[in-house]
């Protein structure tokens, strides 16, 4: 079975906004590890909040970093798996300046 690409948030105090696949972990899980895993540096009003990012992706006005092979996220608030859409935005890391 394929593991799903899920857009990750942190706490307040981490404010973290991550993506990828969802390697370890649960939808309920308070700590995840992420494979092929992107940050959201900025996004844009454009997207309309986390939801946006996790519906349609990134748009070229946000700053999405290059992925890495592997990281364990902790302090996790929401996972919401994305759309096929959006997992394609994410992977084309519209941050290319």
């Amino acid at each position: 079975m394929k593991k799903p690409f899920v857009l990750v948030t942190t706490d307040s105090k981490n404010r973290g906004v991550f993506a990828g696949i969802l390697d370890s972990g649960s939808i309920e899980s308070e700590r995840v590890v992420l494979k092929q895993a992107h940050m959201c540096v900025m996004w844009s009003t454009d997207e309309r909040g986390v939801f946006g990012l996790a519906s349609h992706g990134p748009s070229d006005k946000c700053r999405i970093t290059r992925p890495v092979p592997k990281t364990s996220i902790n302090y996790v608030t929401s996972i919401t798996v994305c759309t096929s859409q959006a997992e394609k935005r994410w992977r084309a890391c519209p941050w290319r300046k």
